[in-house]
């Protein structure tokens, strides 16, 4: 009985999770929740497949009239079930890829920003927004990843744009 609690074969993986075997550093399978059986000499290691957040706090860019942009972005993300042996093996161990998602995130805003003069970033915010996403979708596909929504948190200009902004208003 010893023995058989020393070596229980059994391991279990939770709700939101993948289990990936290993054995001898290299992947054998991936499992699914429950209760399973992994020899001695295999190792399970648990993989948050559960939506994470990346911040990126000041992604900057400019807009088509050169208009400098400071936004704030949160990032949801997850991993995708059946890209995660790739995942595990080049990128992440846990399913932590925020330093992955948080370069794409900030490359993507600056291309999308720069379509759009700094008049239609305010007035077309949903579409703007929605063009990052894709952006953003596009980009963290290959490190296997799937963008679940984003929220521009902040967005400023300039303060001699805002200026100006003001003093036409005002007139």
């Amino acid at each position: 009985i010893i023995v058989l609690f020393v070596f229980w074969p059994w391991q279990s993986v939770p709700t939101g999770y993948r289990g990936v075997v290993t054995q001898f550093g290299e992947i054998k399978r991936v499992e699914g929740e429950g209760l399973h059986f992994v020899k001695p000499w295999e190792s399970l290691t648990n993989f948050n497949l559960r939506a994470k957040t990346a911040h990126v706090e000041k992604a900057e860019a400019a807009t088509i009239d050169t208009q400098p942009v400071v936004t704030g972005l949160t990032v949801r993300y997850n991993i995708v079930p059946n890209k995660l042996a790739h995942v595990y093996e080049q990128y992440s161990h846990d399913g932590d890829l925020s330093s992955y998602v948080e370069t794409a995130t900030m490359e993507s805003f600056k291309a999308v920003t720069a379509q759009f003069t700094a008049t239609e970033l305010i007035k077309k915010r949903a579409e703007v927004s929605d063009r990052v996403w894709k952006a953003l979708n596009s980009k963290l596909d290959k490190y296997g990843a799937n963008v679940l929504n984003i929220d521009m948190t902040q967005f400023a200009f300039s303060k001699e744009y805002m200026h100006s902004i003001n003093q036409k208003t005002t007139e």
